[in-house]
């Protein structure tokens, strides 16, 4: 005789229990009513449509329709008042380096020199020849522009080495200059430092991981330890940052795939610089430090900024990308 399941005789015995409590409710009981039948005539008759067999039956119909949706479709609204101003740039000035322009890289400022006139693109000495110049001054009506972007052709103007690997932009006699690295040779390295050093600010956006020296510090860029970061901390305090919201450095979009793509691929160590935006450096084996984002340093007249935040292409559909991105101009042009 099998053996008897005591605990599938206490649930059937609950269910039981349940079952006597049950009220089972069935469907209502509605009176008998029948609805009146419709009056013979033409007021109820379906009638349909004229069928539209030709295309010009079909062009006053469309017609009609939008002339009957037009008052709801009118822009009522005012117009919104325009205050960036737009110049269209096609010819430079061009010329070759010269050795003397290393010496006195004024006189490249002040046009001397052979210049020729050039349009975009250009194409100049091949490559074994001295570096060339390109230079187009920026008449402005307004004596004090707050803001200047660039950009070629029909490509977003933004900040971002995707436009230029270097541009320099006179406004109110300071000078602006973006690059995505630091040059290899100290000739170079040392005509930039002497323009900082007269009030210019070189921003160095996304440079590449690697060990730079930069005046007397030396830069160490890694790629983060783990996995590239969706976010960067800006409680640091520095003017750049310091309205920012907590999560606006957090899972920005990317237009390039349609998803949320990381936005910090590397962090630096610079000890005597001024942190901007900072983050975690963490590795397998590696103990656990703080770590810089984007920072800045002074150099006599003006200044130093590095920014590992990948800003190319960004600026368009993150609010916070494109802030920060006008902070960078802004904060460099109004010192």
């Amino acid at each position: 005789m099998p053996e008897q399941d005591r605990f599938a005789q206490i649930g059937a015995m609950r269910q039981v229990e349940r079952e006597t409590v049950l009220q089972e409710i069935g469907p209502p009981k509605l009176p008998k009513r029948i609805m009146p039948s419709l009056k013979v005539g033409n007021t109820h008759r379906f009638t349909p449509r004229k069928r539209l067999t030709i295309g010009k039956d079909v062009e006053s119909a469309i017609d009609a329709e939008r002339r009957k949706m037009a008052p709801y479709l009118k822009t009522l609204a005012p117009s919104l008042p325009g205050f960036r101003q737009h110049q269209d740039l096609r010819a430079f000035d061009w010329r070759l380096k010269t050795e003397q322009d290393d010496a006195e890289f004024a006189a490249v400022e002040r046009g001397d020199g052979a210049w020729d006139k050039v349009t975009i693109p250009h194409y100049g000495p091949p490559p074994d020849a001295p570096p060339p110049f390109t230079a187009r001054s920026l008449p402005s009506t307004n004596p004090c522009w707050r803001r200047v972007h660039f950009g070629y052709g029909s490509r977003e103007p933004t900040i971002s080495p995707e436009c230029m690997s270097t541009a320099v932009a006179s406004v109110n006699r300071s000078s602006l200059i973006l690059a995505d690295a630091w040059p290899a040779k100290d000739v170079d390295q040392r005509r930039l430092l002497a323009r900082v050093a007269a009030g210019a600010t070189l921003v160095l956006n996304e440079l590449k991981p690697g060990t730079h020296s930069i005046l007397t510090d030396t830069l160490e860029i890694k790629p983060c330890g783990f996995t590239t970061l969706d976010f960067a901390f800006r409680a640091t305090g520095h003017v750049l940052v310091a309205d920012f919201a907590p999560d606006d450095f957090r899972y920005w979009h990317d237009p390039a795939c349609n998803l949320i793509t990381p936005l910090l691929p590397a962090t630096f160590q610079a000890p005597r610089w001024t942190p901007i935006l900072v983050r975690g450096e963490a590795g397998w084996g590696a103990t656990p430090r703080p770590a810089l984002a984007a920072a800045e340093k002074s150099h006599g007249k003006g200044r130093i900024i590095v920014s590992l935040i990948s800003l190319a292409g960004r600026t368009t559909t993150n609010p916070a990308a494109r802030h920060f991105a006008q902070r960078l101009l802004n904060h460099t042009m109004c010192k």
